[in-house]
């Protein structure tokens, strides 16, 4: 292969490269955009629609569920706000100049006490749940729950949840 030959493949080959790349940015650069992850991200309504396929509810069932959501959102809603308030109050005593160690626990009791309130709250709503189904729904409400429950071990990002059979859950202390 002579020195001419060696430059024109050389040539090519970089120049295919470069319309490969441009290709793959102007595929980038035109697909719709959409927040990182957002696919796999569950909305506000979209427990209901998940709900209703996969417990196969009656119209009346949807009512009574929607109800029962809805309840459960507006008892919540002020605890969630209160935590994160406690927590930005924790993050502003973390950057102080004087640590007040004693501030810092009693902000995280509080914490605490409010998440203990919500996981009260959030039990009594799957009771609530359960109480509107049917008893062959009962099965799949449990599975979904399940489900439900490590998709939020996962991330809380939509994710598949990986069986965790190689091991028992952690014991209480």
């Amino acid at each position: 292969m002579d020195y001419f030959t060696k430059n024109r493949l050389l040539f090519w080959a970089v120049a295919i490269l470069i319309v490969l790349n441009v290709i793959g940015l102007i595929s980038l650069w035109t697909r719709p955009s959409r927040p990182r992850g957002a696919a796999l991200r569950l909305g506000p309504d979209d427990g209901g629609k998940i709900m209703e396929e996969r417990l196969r509810l009656g119209p009346d069932q949807v009512e009574a569920f929607e109800q029962i959501r809805r309840v459960h959102f507006e008892r919540t809603r002020p605890i969630v706000e209160n935590m994160h308030y406690i927590r930005l109050e924790l993050v502003a005593e973390t950057f102080r100049p004087d640590l007040d160690r004693e501030r810092v626990e009693t902000l995280l009791a509080e914490l605490g006490t409010e998440q203990a309130e919500f996981d009260r709250l959030l039990f009594e709503h799957f009771e609530e749940l359960k109480g509107a189904c049917r008893p062959e729904q009962i099965d799949r409400l449990k599975q979904l729950f399940a489900e439900l429950m490590e998709m939020k071990r996962a991330g809380g990002h939509g994710q598949r949840p990986t069986p965790r059979h190689d091991r028992p859950p952690p014991r209480r202390r």
